[in-house]
């Protein structure tokens, strides 16, 4: 590790607790999320999931840590700010700091960047699933500048965070906005309040849809390869070819029936059943894997009114009424094949389609921003934590 600051190891600056709620004092649980931070478990989960009894459960003090030993790599570790202590589940990892020498702002950032990842992964163990027990953490070698100039480093960094935060937010907004405007033309397309034809599934694809599975072995990656698109790929709402995998054209012949000529719901049935994505158009001529099923519609049905519908809660909640398997989650096609979905007139699918693709169009400025502003702070943070912000002149 590279940087003009002293390295020091974690360890010499903290103290793992373990204080026990055993007076049951009435305290509120919390969660530790990678996004939230500290989050009110009832908030987080909309229900009561943590135990009846809380005597076991961890008291937090104010500008104490906490993190999930098997998901702190993914960022789950937050600074208790905003509340005096906080319950969380005994699973959690609770140290306090030494303040006369390191700030909570500091650590944190550290800890959430690239440098501290790689430090979190150095030090983790486990056979089965990594896992970063304290004496791990203790082992985790940081920049330590004077306080001063962590508390300076901290602010730049929260207040390049907060931009993403709000572009994040804007995003999320966009789909809520979406999600409003379908209920509010069409209604819940399970209860069907409004009275829309229903069709099968196997109705509104168009005839020369398979409705099948793609590749169930792609092999390696193949250079300039056929380009395959995989169930961890539906990430967003349109996929495009940048970073996708590629196979052997042999293998990929094969399974011609599931080739993609763009523009297809790209719809998952293995793992995570019913996310659904669109292909774009420089998919023309790449394929999918076994964990997913393309589908086109007849002329009848509108791809983005389609994709909406699927995306809806209550069809998620159908589809996962379908879904069975503990180790590996999924659908089988015939179930797929007889969903019903509504079918309202296609002029009044055409109007929502219409709203879709204006706010796609901003949601990808959005993202690009978004993405921007991600290496930007990136670049920021290695800045920082090697001492070339020139803090000290």
């Amino acid at each position: 590790m590279n940087s003009r600051w002293p390295i020091r190891n974690l360890g010499k600056y903290t103290k793992q607790t373990s204080l026990r709620n055993r007076g049951l004092h009435n305290i509120t649980v919390y969660s530790v999320t990678n996004s939230q931070g500290f989050t009110r478990s009832e908030d987080y989960f909309s229900k009561e999931v943590f135990s009846k009894d809380l005597s076991n459960y961890k008291i937090v003090k104010k500008n104490e840590f906490a993190y999930n030993p098997s998901r702190i790599n993914v960022g789950s570790i937050a600074c208790l700010t905003e509340s005096e202590e906080a319950l969380i589940s005994p699973l959690y990892i609770v140290f306090s700091i030494n303040l006369q020498d390191l700030h909570p702002g500091y650590l944190l950032r550290y800890l959430k960047s690239n440098n501290g990842i790689v430090q979190i992964k150095n030090n983790t163990q486990g056979s089965v699933r990594d896992s970063l027990k304290y004496e791990g953490l203790e082992k985790i070698l940081i920049p330590l500048p004077p306080l001063p100039e962590q508390i300076v480093i901290a602010n730049i960094l929260s207040k390049a965070d907060s931009l993403i935060a709000k572009r994040r937010e804007s995003l999320a907004l966009l789909d809520a906005y979406l999600k409003s405007t379908f209920l509010e033309m069409f209604g819940d397309p399970v209860r069907n309040e409004k009275g829309w034809e229903v069709k099968r599934f196997s109705e509104i694809v168009a005839p020369d849809c398979p409705l099948t599975y793609g590749i169930v072995q792609p092999g390696e990656e193949f250079k300039d390869g056929v380009i395959i698109v995989r169930p961890v790929d539906l990430t967003s709402d349109i996929i495009h070819s940048l970073g996708l995998k590629r196979i052997d054209p042999k293998i990929e012949n094969k399974y011609r029936r599931t080739r993609l000529k763009g523009g297809e719901l790209l719809m998952c049935v293995r793992g995570t059943t019913g996310v659904v994505s669109i292909a774009g158009e420089d998919l023309k001529d790449a394929n999918v894997t076994r964990g997913i099923t393309p589908i086109w519609f007849t002329d009848n049905f509108n791809n983005l009114f389609a994709l909406s519908q699927i995306k809806s809660q209550s069809m998620q909640k159908k589809i996962q009424e379908k879904t069975y398997g503990i180790a590996l989650k999924q659908i089988n096609l015939r179930d797929v094949r007889i969903i019903e979905f509504i079918a309202p007139p296609l002029e009044l699918q055409n109007q929502f389609a219409a709203v879709v693709e204006k706010v796609e169009s901003l949601k990808e400025k959005y993202q690009k921003s978004l993405g921007e502003l991600e290496n930007l702070y990136g670049a920021l943070s290695q800045r920082a934590f090697r001492g070339e912000l020139g803090l000290g002149n």
